[in-house]
C-alpha cells in the first residue's frame, strides 16, 4: 500500500498485536522512512483526528468487529468529506456480502454498493468507473494491487 501512496502517509490499526508486528516487519523500510505508521487499537476508537484521511481500506477484518455500524461511523469520522472507503473480503473470510452496502449507508456513506469478482468482494462508497466503448460500468477491487499482508483498517492521508 505504501508503494501506491508514495506521496501520502499510510496509517494502520489492528486489534491484534501479532498482526501489527507482522505488518511492521513486512513494511520495515516504509515504517523507518515515516511513510507508514502502524498501531495497536480498535476500529471503534481510532486514534486519529476528525477529517484526517482521504481513503480507508479494511480487508478481512470487519466480520471481527464487535459493532459494525459503530466501527464504520468511526471510520467516517476520521475521513474527509469526499473520502473513499473500501471494505474488502477474500473468499476465505467467511463474510457474506449481504447487507454490506446498507451498513456503509447506515454509517453515513453515500453511493454505497458492493463490487464482486473471483478474488472476493468489496463494499465501497467509490462510484463505479465507466470504461469501454459501450460505456460499461466496472470497478476494480481495491486490494488487487495491495500488499495482501496488510489487513486491519488502513487509511491514506
Amino acid at each position: 500500500m505504501a508503494k501506491l501512496a508514495a506521496a501520502g502517509h499510510v496509517a494502520g490499526i489492528d486489534l491484534s498485536r501479532e498482526m501489527v508486528e507482522q505488518a511492521r516487519a513486512r513494511n520495515a523500510t516504509a515504517v523507518q522512512d515515516g511513510r507508514v505508521e502502524l498501531r495497536h487499537g480498535s476500529v471503534e476508537d481510532l486514534p486519529f483526528d476528525d477529517n484526517s484521511f482521504d481513503k480507508a481500506l479494511t480487508i478481512n477484518s470487519m466480520q471481527l468487529w464487535p459493532d459494525v455500524i459503530a466501527g464504520l461511523r468511526e471510520v467516517r469520522r476520521v475521513m474527509k468529506a469526499a473520502g473513499s472507503i473500501a471494505v474488502g473480503f477474500t473468499p476465505y473470510s467467511g463474510q457474506p456480502n449481504k447487507g454490506l452496502a446498507e451498513a456503509l449507508t447506515a454509517a453515513g456513506s453515500r453511493q454505497a454498493h458492493v463490487v464482486e469478482s473471483d478474488k472476493g468482494f468489496c463494499a465501497t462508497n467509490c462510484p463505479p468507473i465507466t470504461s469501454g466503448a459501450q460505456g460499461q460500468r466496472s470497478q476494480t477491487l481495491p486490494w488487487r494491487e495491495m500488499d495482501s499482508n496488510l489487513y486491519g483498517a488502513f487509511a491514506v492521508k
